[in-house]
């Protein structure tokens, strides 16, 4: 399953990495395409780019458009929205996947590991994203890592397209965390048989567990309240040097400082100059009521 994902990239980063990923294809750009607002957290419901193949004068190429993350079927008066879509039915179901399937390019996603316990059970989020070197997602470490690009497919709904993510089992990797898991397409002959593919036949082979290793790992539980991002949302929680409490803003207990081997010295207290005394006043002298009387 899939049901959160991020990306902290620019609309325009984004352009022109997946320009760059997909090196033998023209990418285009629709007019709605720049209106994504970068987010490390996105959840069902938001406006987000994906690439789709598109039919034009000069012939085929692929379009970053957006669209809204989650389509409703069977007129579904509830508003609920199907976020994702599984390998094992949309070839048997009237899913449009024969003409309008499309490309979701994020830095990873999360999934929630479920600790049963007493009471109520544990969630720990967790982030899953490529570990191959590349442009898209930085780590911790400094270093970078390609995005990850997830089958989907769009549809009109309600005069605005839409789109889904489709899932397969999972690998043995992320088995302890759910049983689903994103259809990842990792290098550009996948990407262009899923998008251009005219026949649901060959894409048989395409729906199926990822079989590289993959960047999985603990993160903080606020990914979960949906509106909050921020970059440590995909970093592990284990490589911070205070853990969980430093995204948290937590105050820690101030350290004493270090006490000197070297003597003290002492300041020598003196007694306090004794004050002037006050002159007397003559006698004869008048005083300041003499002046108003």
């Amino acid at each position: 399953m899939c049901g959160r994902f991020a990306n902290g990239l620019s609309a325009h980063e984004l352009y022109h990495i997946v320009d760059d990923v997909l090196a033998d294809e023209s990418l285009t750009a629709h007019d709605n395409a720049f209106e994504y607002h970068p987010t490390y957290n996105v959840a069902p419901g938001s406006m987000y780019p994906v690439v789709h193949a598109t039919d034009s004068k000069q012939g085929a190429s692929v379009m970053l458009e957006t669209m809204k993350w989650g389509v409703r079927r069977d007129a579904d008066a509830r508003g609920v929205l199907q976020i994702n879509a599984r390998d094992d039915t949309i070839l048997r179901r009237p899913w449009p996947c024969h003409t309008k399937r499309c490309l979701v390019f994020c830095q990873g996603f999360f999934e929630w590991r479920v600790l049963p316990g007493p009471g109520r059970s544990k969630r720990i989020a967790h982030f899953v994203g490529l570990s191959e070197p590349g442009r898209g997602r930085p780590t911790a470490e400094g270093s970078s890592r390609q995005l990850m690009p997830m089958a989907g497919l769009y549809t009109e709904d309600r005069g605005q397209r839409a789109f889904t993510i489709v899932t397969t089992a999972a690998n043995a990797q992320l088995r302890f965390l759910h049983d689903r898991m994103p259809v990842i397409l990792a290098t550009e002959q996948l990407m262009c048989q899923w998008l251009y593919a005219t026949d649901t036949q060959p894409l048989t082979s395409l729906l199926r567990p990822y079989a590289g290793h993959l960047d999985c790992y603990a993160v903080p539980p606020e990914v979960g309240p949906v509106g909050y991002s921020c970059r440590a949302l995909i970093e592990p929680v284990a490589s911070r040097r205070d853990g969980i409490e430093a995204f948290l803003g937590k105050r820690t207990t101030p350290t004493q400082p270090k006490r000197s081997d070297a003597p003290v010295q002492r300041r020598v207290k003196r007694p306090a100059a004794s004050p002037a005394p006050t002159p007397k006043k003559a006698r004869g002298t008048p005083s300041l009521e003499d002046f108003w009387n």
